[in-house]
C-alpha cells in the first residue's frame, strides 16, 4: 500500500485501485493493524508490521488522522 497527502493505493502483481481519503467513513488502530472503514461492513487492515519503523507508524497515523474520522 502506498500512502500520499490526496489518496491511498492498494496494489498488487495483478493491478491496483487508489481511493481518495474522502472514501473512507472512519479508521481504528489496535495494537498490530489500522482498520480502515469504507462503511460498516467493508474495511481493509493494514498491518504495522508492514511498515519500516516506528515513525513510518507514526506517520502514518498523522496522516489518517488528518484525512480520516477516528472512531
Amino acid at each position: 500500500m502506498n500512502f500520499r497527502v490526496d489518496e491511498f493505493t492498494l496494489e498488487h502483481a495483478n493491478g491496483g485501485r487508489s481511493w481518495p481519503w474522502k472514501a473512507l467513513a472512519y479508521f481504528l488502530e489496535s495494537p498490530h493493524f489500522f482498520h480502515l472503514y469504507f462503511d460498516s461492513r467493508s474495511f481493509l487492515l493494514v498491518p504495522k508490521s508492514g511498515l519500516k519503523d516506528s515513525d513510518e507508524v507514526q506517520q502514518l497515523r498523522h496522516l489518517l488522522a488528518e484525512h480520516v474520522k477516528r472512531k
